[in-house]
Order: structure tokens, then C-alpha cells, then sequence
């Protein structure tokens, strides 16, 4: 069996993906605070924003957070030893 140090680089980016991820879900969530706002004081730009606050919120959060994307494999064959 032979093991193979990576560097933790890899770690590294899930670390970095996490916390963006994190910062997509606040993004989001005060998207709807903002969409509510705008509905309860009759602001349709603050609605508008909010809606594409949430949107924005959760596709990154999607895109962050998608295993089948294969952002923390090491994939350059500098690192196939």
C-alpha cells in the first residue's frame, strides 16, 4: 500500500468552498428579508432585488457544494505520483 501526500491543497479549496457556500446561504437569506421588506412597504425594486438575492444565494450555494463537479480533485499530473 503506498501513500500519497497531496499537499493539502485539496483540503484547502473544500475549506475556501465551504465558507463561500456558508456566504451564499447569508446571501440568500437576506434575500428574502429584503423580498419581505419590499412586499410589506410596497418597494418593487427591493422586491425585485431580494428575489434575485435568493436566486444568486442558492446557485452558488449549489454550485459550491456539487460533489460531480470535481473542483477538489487533483487533476493535474503533476500530482499523479
Amino acid at each position: 500500500m503506498r501513500c500519497v501526500h497531496s499537499g493539502g491543497s485539496s483540503i484547502m479549496r473544500a475549506n475556501f468552498r465551504i465558507v463561500l457556500a456558508t456566504l451564499a446561504v447569508f446571501v440568500a437569506i437576506s434575500g428574502i428579508l429584503a423580498a419581505l421588506h419590499g412586499l410589506l412597504f410596497d418597494r418593487d425594486s427591493v422586491v425585485r432585488y431580494g428575489a434575485a438575492a435568493v436566486v444568486i444565494g442558492i446557485a452558488a450555494f449549489v454550485f459550491l457544494l456539487n460533489p460531480l463537479l470535481g473542483l477538489d480533485d487533483d487533476s493535474h499530473p503533476d500530482s499523479w505520483k
